[in-house]
């Protein structure tokens, strides 16, 4: 809630705690676990059609799904180091960082 001299403002922020979780119009995208040893879940709830792209730090694509709902990535064949995550929703691009164990 906030004050001023003339008017009051409530319910106008949102808090979200969990970093890995992106909060974009109506679509929430989240990913688990990271750091990853095989299996990175990803979650695109609120969008129609979700797609995911994994990338090496030199921008090469590994890979890319389209899906619905949930996704399981299989990293296993990867060697450790960090990757980026962009899931594409309906409102829009999300890019994370995953690191692989």
């Amino acid at each position: 809630s906030i004050r001023t001299a003339n008017q009051s403002i409530t319910n106008r922020f949102y808090l979200t705690l969990n970093p890995t979780r992106k909060l974009m119009g109506d679509a929430t995208v989240s990913f688990f676990p990271n750091p990853v040893e095989d299996k990175l879940t990803i979650e695109a709830y609120g969008s129609r059609q979700a797609q995911v792209t994994l990338l090496d730090l030199n921008g090469h694509i590994l890979s890319t799904t389209d899906f619905r709902g949930v996704e399981t990535l299989d990293m296993s064949a990867y060697p450790a180091g960090m990757y980026v995550l962009k899931v594409k929703t309906d409102n829009g691009i999300h890019t994370h960082k995953v690191v692989k164990k």
